[in-house]
């Protein structure tokens, strides 16, 4: 009875945390939708902490391909990856490469045709909605839809491209360090102790050492969004077999977040 409950609340837990969770330091293919109701709400970083930004004006909306120098401080997510991936000489220098790459191709993707057709049916659809023009709106939202997949298809080619400079290991490394951040959000709140946190990372390291073992994650889902899928599995047996009891009571009832929003 008590681990039904452990496994729905666990759940209740991730539907109120993982909103922000993506592994990705720049816009989550979810915030198209939103950005056309809230143009202010778009997703955060995720690997180091940063303020939630607003989404960039179509003029801005991506830099200038940065130059050579210090290329990977200026996406701190992929320098923490060459970090996680402890890269040096040669290897490093072939994926400060490929990022200073992509960093150009998205570049050119934004500036061109299919993202300049994004920025002007965003324009048009919070015109329509501002309008209260429901069916232009919709007609509208449809080929938002349709030309952000596209953008978004380019975009996760290009970072699949990048996360292909690491070794199997070095993957299996970025993936579980993605997981166990993601997890941290919610045990960073119950004051583990150092040998529950080993106990904990060992159990989200095996997880991804049967996902990975099926197929390489970073490739077919770069940005990890399919880590969602196993995090409330994980988390219910972190609970059951690290937890005690005390801090087991600590995790969220099925109806919290139902009660708080009344």
């Amino acid at each position: 009875m008590r681990s039904g409950a452990i496994a729905v609340g666990c759940a209740a837990f991730l539907v109120l945390l993982l909103a922000g969770c993506e592994t990705d330091t720049e816009w989550d293919a979810a915030a198209d939708r939103v950005v056309t109701r809230k143009p202010s709400a778009p997703g955060t970083a995720a690997v180091k902490p940063a303020a939630r930004k607003t989404r960039p004006t179509a003029a801005a909306a991506a830099p200038a391909a940065p130059a050579a120098a210090g290329i990977l401080a200026q996406f701190p997510e992929f320098e923490q990856m060459a970090q996680v991936a402890r890269l040096e000489g040669a290897q490093l220098a072939a994926f400060e490469a490929k990022v200073r790459e992509r960093a150009e191709k998205v570049e050119r993707l934004e500036k061109g045709k299919i993202g300049q057709q994004r920025d002007d049916l965003k324009k048009k659809l919070t015109e329509a909605q501002e309008k209260n023009d429901q069916k232009s709106a919709s007609a509208l939202q449809e080929k938002l839809d349709a030309a952000s997949k596209e953008y978004w298809d380019l975009r996760t080619a290009y970072r699949a491209e990048v996360l292909n400079q690491l070794t199997p290991e070095q993957k299996r490394a970025w993936v579980g360090h993605c997981l166990f951040n993601r997890l941290g959000r919610s045990l960073g709140r119950l004051d583990l102790t150092e040998e529950q946190s080993r106990k904990a990372r060992a159990i989200s390291d095996q997880t991804v050492a049967g996902l990975m073992a099926k197929g390489d994650i970073t490739q077919s889902d770069p940005y990890l969004k399919s880590l969602v899928d196993v995090q409330g599995e994980v988390l219910e047996r972190i609970a059951q077999k690290v937890l005690t009891e005390a801090q087991r009571q600590r995790l969220p009832s099925p109806g919290a977040k139902d009660a708080k929003s009344k």
